[in-house]
This record gives structure tokens, sequence and C-alpha cells, in this order.
């Protein structure tokens, strides 16, 4: 069973995440305080127009006063305004506001994932993470100032209006609270559900996010098959499960609008009907019956929006419930505190058992030493664990049993950060980054001079193809390394792996996608590199492996064999039994003329040799040279 430095299943409150939430919105309050007093300023402006209408009505109109109706009406115009004039700064306010928060947000969340075990990337793909850590917190707009300064701002304007109200007419205004507990009804039944809904369609969206960004990735491959159609309908079933999810959603927010819009004109209907009848009974005044319907807006107005802020924020609480959860994560285990760096770089493993699921394991009770300036290499099948030993030593998982020393200290012992800071790592899978070669080269040592990266480019062969670029070390690479062969890709990689100047070097199938020459000059570049530093090589082709100092064989999960090249060929085990195979192999396809086993005149060609194998009577430090390069032969398979 995988044990990763920390657990991704965090329970969140619903409601706690907002606590959570204040630290983001805190350094901002300036600007939600300067919008507050826009909106305090436009809730004043707006008070006195139903009341100036009483004014108006009952004693400007009917009296005849024609300079009274004009100051009147040009402040009114004024007031309206100046309104518009704070509302247009308001907005702008909480849009700053609004933008600043999300930035920081979402930048704690991008560090935060960074941190994570390496476990949650394998669970979830980079499409679904990227929608946790941007389109999450995009959706936290109702969570921002503007709503609790809106909220305010209501509230406010509901109590003012309903003071007015109560001013004019106590009976009217009853009736005009009878229809209050419906927007409170609306506001439970509606809010709950909008909140769960919208937190499973952030769900659904980053479901299709990893499936459009897996097969994007994968173009090539679906291409090859022809297989666009299939990817459209994969990707189309994903977008149809969201759409559901959505409709469900947008059903909810609509139906608590129109059941609010509805309590409003139910309302408004019945004002009119009982207003009309105390205007004609003569308890109500003309002026005061057209400042009661005013007034309407003022009440059932913030009744509305208060209802709709309340569903929004619920929905919000819904997708911040998900930001916490990545907030609260625990990160990978040793961070921040234990051995600060590798010293000699010595390497043991004992006993050390493994499995990345608890029913399979992968490592059964391994124990091997790599020594200081020496390069052991690593061969073996398919699914023996060679890709494995490389997770482990990196401390992206930690053995269920046994364990790993470095330097004599436990591998537990050590910072993480300070751990991989002293180790240089090529993978298998080759990621470069978009920028130029220069930055890749320096991507693990930014402050490296520039003297600094060329060397460890010349050192590593990139030279040979850098000289045919015009900006040589300046040269882009394109997104994931697109501009460069595999092998040049390769080669980059390795001198970001030396440029660190590590003590521990640890290369995963590096020369794999090196035809023989090129394999050549990288063995010979291999061999300055390891000098005074611990290297572990993992290969499938005996070519590389010939440079070792010692040789493992990794089978089945344990170590079947070691010791140096010629050692392990003179005995009859599966190293042999691998050489044999690869001769074999590649002499049969030379006979159907498939890998040109022959040289000129018929006769046997050196170079003939599967992959460049070195004869088993020559030197085991010689890697044999020649012909192009014959991926399976003399070696195994790829992939640990």
């Amino acid at each position: 069973m995988a044990h990763p430095s920390g657990d991704s299943s965090v329970k969140t409150d619903r409601w706690s995440g907002l606590s959570r939430l204040l630290p983001f919105l805190r350094p901002y309050w300036l600007r939600a305080f300067e919008a507050g007093v826009c909106v305090a300023f436009t809730t004043l402006l707006a008070l006195p127009a139903p009341l100036l209408s009483v004014y108006l009505i009952d004693q400007v109109v009917s009296n005849g006063q024609a300079r009274a109706l004009n100051v009147t009406c040009g402040a009114l115009a004024l007031a309206t305004a100046l309104g518009l004039g704070l509302s247009l700064l308001q907005r702008y306010l909480l849009l700053v506001f609004a933008r600043r928060v999300f930035f920081d947000l979402e930048m704690r969340l991008f560090q935060k994932v960074h941190t994570l075990p390496i476990a949650f990337f394998k669970r979830r793909g980079s499409g679904y993470i990227a929608t946790r850590i941007s389109d999450d917190v995009r959706q936290l707009g109702s969570l921002m100032a503007g709503t609790y300064i809106e909220g305010v701002s209501s509230l406010a304007l509901l109590a003012a209006g309903l003071w007015v109200m109560l001013a004019l007419h106590p009976a009217l205004t009853a009736a005009v609270l009878a229809v209050s507990p419906g927007f409170v009804w609306v506001n439970l039944a509606f809010g709950r559900r909008a909140q769960a809904q919208s937190e499973a369609l952030q769900e659904r969206r980053g479901i299709v996010n990893a499936t459009r960004l897996e097969s994007l990735d994968a173009a090539h491959v679906a291409r090859a098959f022809e297989r666009g159609k299939l990817e459209a309908r994969r990707l189309a079933g994903e977008l149809q499960k969201e759409a559901r999810v959505g409709l469900r959603r947008n059903v909810t927010v609509a139906s608590a609008g129109a059941l609010q819009m509805l309590l409003y004109n139910a309302g408004g209907l019945f004002l009119l009907w009982y207003g009309a009848y105390e205007v004609m009974t003569g308890r109500l005044t003309l002026g005061q019956f057209v400042a009661f319907n005013a007034l309407l807006a003022y009440v059932y107005g913030p009744m509305s929006q208060l209802s709709g802020l309340y569903v929004g924020f619920r929905q919000g609480l819904g997708v911040l419930k998900r930001v916490v959860e990545v907030l609260d994560m625990p990160p990978e285990a040793g961070r921040g505190r234990g051995v600060g760096s590798i010293r000699a770089g010595e390497v043991v493993f004992e006993g050390v058992r493994f499995g990345y699921e608890a029913h399979h394991s992968v490592l059964n009770g391994v124990s091997f030493t790599l020594e200081p300036g020496q390069v052991t290499a690593v061969v073996g099948p398919t699914g023996a664990g060679k890709t494995t030993l490389i997770h482990l030593i990196l401390r992206f998982y930690d053995p269920v049993s046994g364990r790993i020393l470095i330097d004599g200290e436990d591998l537990r012992a050590f910072d993480v950060r300070a751990l991989r800071r002293g180790i240089g790592a090529v993978e298998q899978d080759i990621r470069l980054f978009s920028g130029t070669v220069r930055e890749n080269i320096a991507y693990g040592r930014p402050g490296a001079t520039e003297e600094v990266v060329e060397e460890a480019a010349e050192a590593m062969n990139c030279g040979e193809f850098l000289r045919r670029f015009p900006k040589g070390l300046d040269t882009r690479v394109g997104a994931g390394g697109v501009q460069l062969s595999g092998g040049q890709r390769q080669r980059v990689a390795l001198a970001r792996a030396v440029v660190l100047n590590p003590k521990v070097l640890i290369l995963d199938e590096a020369t794999s996608s090196l035809d023989t020459r090129s394999e050549g000059l990288i063995q010979d570049a291999l061999k300055r590199a390891s000098a005074g530093r611990t290297t572990l090589l993992i290969t499938h082709r005996l070519t590389a492996a010939s440079i070792a100092d010692r040789v493992l064989v990794l089978v089945g999960g344990r170590i079947a064999e070691e010791g140096t090249f010629q050692e392990l060929l003179s005995r009859d085990g599966d190293f042999r039994a691998y050489y044999q195979k690869g001769l074999v192999g590649y002499e049969n396809s030379s006979k159907r003329g498939v890998a040109g086993g022959r040289g000129p005149g018929g006769r046997d060609d050196a170079s003939a040799r599967p992959g460049g194998c070195p004869d088993p009577g020559a030197d085991g430090r010689r890697a044999g040279g020649g012909g192009r390069d014959a991926p399976d032969a003399c070696g195994m398979d790829a992939h640990g």
C-alpha cells in the first residue's frame, strides 16, 4: 500500500469556511470601506424621493406653485445624477477588491497544490486540479465584499422605507409586510439546494476539464489511430453530465427569482387595491398613496435583493467548501524540518517493501547500497519496480516497511526540499517548459551563471545541436519542448539535472531516445558528470548498463543478481539471458533484412551488434558503436 505524505479527504463545515476567507479579504478593507461609503451616500440620496412626491402632489401641484415645482425637480435630478456617479464608483471599487482577492487566493491555492503529496496528482488529472485552483475561485463572487455591503445597504433601505411607511399609515404598512414570510421561505427552501448543486456543478466542471486536457495532451495518439470522433463523443458525454447538473442549479436559481417576483407583484397588487380604497374613504391623501407606491420599491426591492443575495451566498458557500478543502489538505511529510542537506550521497535500501495499492506490492524486501563516486545501473523487465526506486529516493512516497538511508540518516529525517536540492533527476517522461533552452537548463538553479549553463549544455552534448540553431541557448523550445526532437529534449533534461551540481544523480532511461552515435557521446558525458557523485542509472539498454561500476538486476520486486557488467555476463543468470535474447532477436531480424546486421561483402559488421551491444569478451566499460538505434535489442522493457 502506498503511503503518500498526506490525505486529500478533508471534511470542511459548510459555514466554517467563511473564517478561512477573511484573511484574504482583510488586506483590501480600505477598498471595501470606500465602496461602503458610496453605498451609504447613494442610499441617503434615494430616500427623500418618495417623501418629496407627497409634497409635490399635495402642496405644489394642488396650489399651482411652479417655482417650487422647478426647484424640487431640479434637486431630484441632481440627487439622481450624484447617486449614479457614486454607484459607478462603488462598482469599480468592488471590482478592484474582488480581483485582488481572487489573485491572492488563486496564488495561495497554486502554491499549496505544489506542496501536496504526489499521490494527489496521480489520483486527479491536471485539468481537474486546474479547475480547483482557478475556476472555483472565480465562482466566489457572491462571497466578496459587495455581497455584504449590498446586504447592509438593503437592510438600511428596508428599515428606512418601513419607518416612513409606518409614519404615513401603519395599517397599510402591515398589509405590505403580509408577503414578507414568503421571501423568508424562498431563502430557506432554495438556498440550501443551490449550495449543494453549485458544489456538484464545480465537481463536474473539474471532470470535464480533466477529460478535455487529457484528450488534447494525447492529440498525436488520437490522430494516429484516427479517434478524433471517439474523443469528441467522450467529451460530449462529460459535457452532457455537466449540463444536466448546471441546468438543475439554474432551474433552482430561476425558480427562486420567479417566486420573488411573484411575491413582489402580489404585494404591489394588494397595495394598489387597499391604498385606493383608503384614498376613496379619505383616510389617505393622493400624495401619500403615490409615496406608498414609491416606497414599495424600498421594501420589496431590498427583500427581493436580500433573498437573491442569500441564494447566491449559499452557492458561494458550496464552492468555498471545495477551496477550503484544498487549503486544508496536509502537505507532504517532511517539509520545513529535518536534516539540512546531503553530504557524501551514500544511499542505502534496507529491506524496503512498497506498493501503490494495498493488494499489490511492487518492491519486496529490496536491499542494496549506492556508493558515492560510483555508477550503479538497475535493469529489469517491465513492472519490476525500477522507476519506483526513484520515487522512493525522492520521497514522493514512503516505504511500507524497511527504510532508506542517505549518509546514515533515515530519509524521513530530511527536509524534503533540501533533500531534492541535492538530487539531480532525469525521469523517463521528459517534461520541458515553454521558454528557451537556457531557461530550461537553469530551471532547478535560477541563479546559475551563463558560464555554468553553457558548461552543463556542452557536457551533456547539447552544443552539438544548439550550434545549428541561430539563437543557440536562447532558442525557444515551445510548449513541452515540441520544437526539439526526443533525443534533444533528453539531453536538455540531462543538462538541467547536472547544472544543480547534485550529490546524487538519478537517470531513468536517460538514453532511451538517442541514436547509437548520440548515446556513445552521452555515455562519455555521463562518466564525466558522475565523477564524485552517487549515480543511479535505470535502463533497459545493456549498452547503457555497460558504463556502470555495478549492475543490479531487479525482477519481481527483488534483487535477483548484482555484480559488474562482466561478472553478470559470465554467470548463468537473468542478466545473461536478457543479453542473449537481445543478440538472437537482432540476428534473426538481420537475416530477414530488417536491421541491416551485415557489413560490406556479407561480413558481420561490428556496428551491427544490437543497439551497439558490447562483445561479451570485450571490456565491460566500453560501449559499442555503429548503426542506428535498435530500441529492443540487447535490452529489456522501457518501463519500471
